[in-house]
Formats: structure tokens, C-alpha cells, sequence
């Protein structure tokens, strides 16, 4: 049942990892509604925010609402997995 459990957190983090890539491949793509954002002029008042690609992959990763649930999945499994792993190990008791 701990292995079974093992696999399907796997499973998730290997979900997770595939749909992170995706998401970001199609933001760079500028895979949106396929309307041109205007661009404003420079020093319309907002500051330009300028991110190295590792950064932008991270703040696209942290941001996700469906990595951050998949994170949670993830830690849960992990518990429950943990829990029953207590379960069968020997008890000790005085």
C-alpha cells in the first residue's frame, strides 16, 4: 500500500513538472487570446520589471494555482503515506 502510495505521489511530481513546462512554454510563446498588447511608452510611471529566465520559470512556478494544489496533493499523500507507514511498524511500549 506504501509503494502504491509512493508511486502516486511520484505520479503527481512527474504531472507537475510536465504541465510547469507546458505553461511556460506557452507563455513564452505568447499563447494568449492572440490579441497584440499595447505597449506603453516609456516612463508611462510603471516600473519595468526585468527577470532572468530562471526567475521568470520560478515566479511562473510559484504563482500557478494548479502547482501550488498539486503541491498540496502532494504533501498530503506524502503525510497519509508516512501515517501508514507508522502503522506497520512494530510497537514498542512499556
Amino acid at each position: 500500500m506504501v509503494l502504491l502510495q509512493s508511486i502516486r505521489v511520484r505520479r503527481l511530481s512527474i504531472q507537475l513538472l510536465v504541465n510547469s513546462f507546458f505553461l511556460l512554454f506557452f507563455a513564452l510563446l505568447g499563447g494568449g487570446d492572440g490579441v497584440a498588447d499595447a505597449e506603453e511608452p516609456p516612463g508611462s510611471g510603471t516600473p519595468e520589471l526585468r527577470l532572468s529566465l530562471r526567475e521568470a520559470i520560478q515566479a511562473a512556478i510559484d504563482n500557478n494555482v494548479n502547482v501550488r494544489l498539486l503541491k498540496e496533493r502532494i504533501a498530503a499523500g506524502q503525510a497519509q503515506a508516512n501515517t501508514r507507514l507508522g502503522a506497520l511498524l512494530p510497537y514498542i511500549g512499556g
